[in-house]
């Protein structure tokens, strides 16, 4: 079998990308030195060393481009929430990507704090946005949980919608109190004891997993 040719970039699609990066590290140094409202389009713009008008030529406004930061924060671990990996049993799953995203917010904290303030300083323009995002995090979530009952990993007896909701809100919360006072947060930690209380409180009954490995090897 023939050896795959790498990609080839183009200088200009490079260039592209470059600027692309340098606009957003300069809004999001911007947003977690001086808040949302002071990352005006002609300081981020400054900032990266280009003109403003390369940053609505790119993003379109500032609203596309702080929205351009929100994901970039939870590009690691958002799309596996979205359409998780098939491997594994689902709780499995789900416990990974509590820890994932506690390692995430853990090894690139501007990005949180940059989440943070857009989330309480932009509320007005970002604010259907998030919702939307909630939401979609909160369905995510739903998803796996009927995946981990229907597979036996996760206890039958469980409020789908109440699970999800309190997940998310929890993982919101840890973030809002690193947000508060980060020295006193220890982010791996607490999304860690989070996977350990999923752990205990979603398994199934001993007799009722001993009863799903049994059904799934066809005994």
């Amino acid at each position: 079998m023939p050896t795959p040719s790498p990609r080839i970039v183009e200088p200009q699609q490079d260039r592209s990308h470059e600027s692309t990066r340098r606009l957003l590290d300069a809004a999001a140094e911007l947003v977690a030195e001086r808040g949302y409202a002071e990352a005006t389009v002609a300081e981020i713009g400054k900032r990266a060393g280009y003109s403003r008008g390369l940053v609505s030529a790119r993003f379109g406004s500032k609203e596309n481009l702080m929205w351009a930061l929100v994901q970039r924060a939870s590009d690691t671990w958002f799309p596996n929430l979205l359409d998780p990996p098939r491997r594994g049993s689902a709780r499995d799953q789900l416990l990974a990507l509590v820890r994932t995203i506690g390692e995430q917010v853990a090894r690139d904290p501007q990005a949180l704090r940059v989440l943070e303030r857009l989330i309480f300083e932009a509320s007005g323009e970002l604010h259907e946005r998030f919702v939307a995002s909630q939401r979609r995090m909160e369905s995510g979530f739903r998803v796996i949980f009927r995946r981990g009952i229907d597979d036996g990993s996760i206890r039958d007896d469980i409020d789908v919608e109440v699970e999800a909701a309190l997940l998310v809100a929890t993982l919101r919360g840890i973030s809002y109190q690193w947000f508060l006072y980060p020295r006193e947060v220890d982010l791996v930690r607490l999304h860690d004891a989070l996977a350990d209380q999923l752990a205990d409180r979603l398994s199934p009954p001993r007799r009722a997993r001993t009863t799903a490995r049994a059904r799934g090897s066809g005994r």
